[in-house]
């Protein structure tokens, strides 16, 4: 019962950190995203958080074609080249802050006191 309300309360803080009003207002104030373009914020984010494989290990050429295959439209490698800019660490910064400053409001998943009790 405790576990439960304990994934519950997880899953309220990520769907709270990661709703697209939120990370649209962020876009916005942080400069990342003056206009509507091919490469959303939301889609961004997956990019650098979500993907199976780290971005700083992939050439520009695969996340491009991995970015096409996910959203069925096509980005150049020199058009994600130009994202990754100090407004989009500014963007991301304060996405994962966020996260970070809500896990507070989230108990551990695993009571240490209940691990250690006879």
């Amino acid at each position: 019962m405790v576990f439960e309300r304990q994934i519950k309360a997880m899953s309220q803080v990520i769907r709270q950190t990661f709703h697209p009003d939120f990370i649209q207002k962020t876009a916005y104030d942080t400069g990342f995203q003056k206009r509507k373009g091919k490469l959303n914020p939301e889609a961004f984010l997956v990019l650098c958080t979500f993907l199976q494989h780290s971005i700083s290990q992939k050439s520009l050429r695969n996340l491009s074609t991995k970015f096409s295959y996910e959203y069925l439209t096509t980005i150049t490698k020199q058009g994600l080249n130009q994202r990754f800019n100090t407004k989009a660490v500014s963007f991301l910064k304060q996405i994962y802050d966020r996260l970070a400053g809500q896990q507070g409001k989230v108990s551990t998943i695993l009571d240490h006191h209940s691990l250690f009790s006879r």
